[in-house]
């Protein structure tokens, strides 16, 4: 999935086999987080411009990467991830952070499934 911004093109990619703490990846990022504390069952990498920025991991259940997954609001990536929903800054230095550091009144998040009848 790919995101073009101010600073350039984000692409968000699905890390199903990347492994926390490992030199032995396919691709290499400069920040890791995992998120929640229920495991991991997704992993998401985030590159901007072709440089790996970012993996992050979360539990709850394996998300795949998607169109509705990630958003750029306000000079910030916006990230589902498992059951998370995590926000990285796009300018310098970029920092990871929970939702509450971000959330505001003219920001809505759902992360969920619907179901629909045949």
């Amino acid at each position: 999935m790919n995101i073009v911004t101010r600073q350039g093109v984000i692409t968000v990619i699905d890390e199903p086999s990347y492994t926390f703490d490992s030199a032995d990846n396919l691709r290499s990022y400069a920040r890791e987080f995992i998120v929640g504390d229920d495991g991991l069952s997704s992993v998401h990498g985030v590159m901007l411009n072709d440089t790996g920025v970012l993996v992050i991991g979360a539990g709850g259940g394996g998300t795949g990467v998607h169109a509705h997954c990630a958003r750029v609001i306000d000079d910030k990536l916006v990230l589902a991830v498992g059951n998370q929903v995590a926000c990285m800054s796009l300018i310098p230095p970029m920092t990871c952070y929970g939702p509450a550091r971000w959330m505001s009144r003219r920001v809505s998040v759902s992360i969920g499934r619907r179901d629909r009848a045949h």
